[in-house]
């Protein structure tokens, strides 16, 4: 019988064997999309992606592996594949982030990794600068990187959109500009109106998707505005080479899809949270010791939130149609507790 040492160093030999085929595996997959690209195919074959999965899980299954190891084996290889491929995909832009928080960071990720040129900046210079030295991007003052780019991205709170504007909307003339507010009552009509008055094309987007997610196959909705007509086949094709799926509506579907995908999701969630810390506390129980794996797996969602909370409040306050989907909830909840107190 070999002993620990032997063992662990047999395991360290094939963890090398590993990494190098996950290598050869990625140079591979680059050469496939410079041939894609080259020949007119797209970037993804659904197809394709579709029988390789099968045969992973197949071959997995022969070996003794489980079908949920396979399963996310076979995602994290496809994604990261897909990533060295979108940089032949790209019609290279130049694009500037207006910001640093988590969302800028996550975008900035993207945009950079898929080969377009990237512009950190912000009213606080050394932030942009930390942050684009994270992503791979380029830093400068607001100024100078709005002259340099053709795309313009405010990652900003509402208060941090209006003061943009009132500093640098002069500047913004034939430019096309995107806020990624999650809510966009009021701000939208102020975006609207400096871009009817200074001549830029003002195109709303909302990427559904937090810090934390993955970045192919996330969606970005895009809200037109009166100066978006001209741009709107670009805007789509530019976040669509960032691997992202993009959907299209006016500003009052969007807010109302948002009162109920985000509002009434946040409170339930957030309830959930606060019921179980009350009664936790009248019953004197641990219950973190006794989560079921679903639990655990909502409660890692909740303790996102409130990691988020500055989020959830502008949703809950900006959202035009909240406080009626809060009463909603409301009696909801009501009417699912008396399904039980008959019984």
């Amino acid at each position: 019988m070999q002993s620990i040492e032997e063992i662990r160093k047999e395991i360290e030999e094939l963890d090398d064997m590993i990494l190098k085929l996950v290598s050869k595996r990625l140079m591979l997959a680059k050469e496939i999309g410079q041939l894609k690209s080259n020949l007119g195919f797209k970037l993804r074959d659904h197809e394709r992606e579709l029988v390789l999965k099968r045969k992973w899980i197949e071959n997995a299954s022969k070996l003794g592996i489980s079908n949920e190891l396979a399963q996310e084996l076979f995602e994290l290889v496809i994604r990261y594949s897909l990533r060295v491929q979108l940089r032949y995909f790209t019609r290279k832009r130049s694009v500037v982030i207006v910001g640093y928080g988590r969302m800028a960071k996550k975008l900035g990720e993207i945009i950079s990794g898929a080969g377009h040129h990237l512009i950190i900046t912000g009213r606080n210079i050394e932030k942009a600068k930390q942050l684009a030295l994270e992503i791979n991007a380029q830093f400068s003052d607001i100024a100078s990187a709005i002259s340099h780019v053709d795309l313009v991205i405010l990652a900003l709170n509402r208060k941090g959109v209006e003061q943009f504007l009132n500093e640098h909307s002069s500047a913004l003339y034939s430019k096309i500009v995107m806020d990624i507010l999650s809510t966009k009552n009021g701000i939208f009509d102020i975006l609207e109106q400096a871009a009817i008055k200074y001549g830029f094309h003002y195109v709303s987007t909302h990427p559904l998707f937090g810090p934390s997610a993955k970045d192919l196959d996330e969606t970005v909705t895009i809200i037109t505005s009166s100066t978006s007509e001209p741009v709107i086949k670009e805007v789509v094709e530019f976040w669509e080479s960032l691997g992202l799926k993009t959907l299209k509506c006016n500003y009052e579907e969007h807010e109302k899809a948002m009162a109920i995908v985000q509002v009434l999701p946040h409170i339930f969630l957030l309830s959930i949270k606060r019921a179980m810390d009350m009664l936790s506390t009248e019953y004197r129980v641990d219950y973190m010791k006794f989560f079921t794996r679903n639990v655990r797996e909502l409660y890692q969602i909740i303790t996102r939130l409130e990691d988020n909370y500055s989020t959830i409040e502008e949703i809950q306050l900006n959202n035009p149609f909240a406080v009626h989907a809060r009463a909603i909830a409301l009696e909801a909840l009501k009417q699912s507790i008396a399904v039980f107190e008959k019984t």
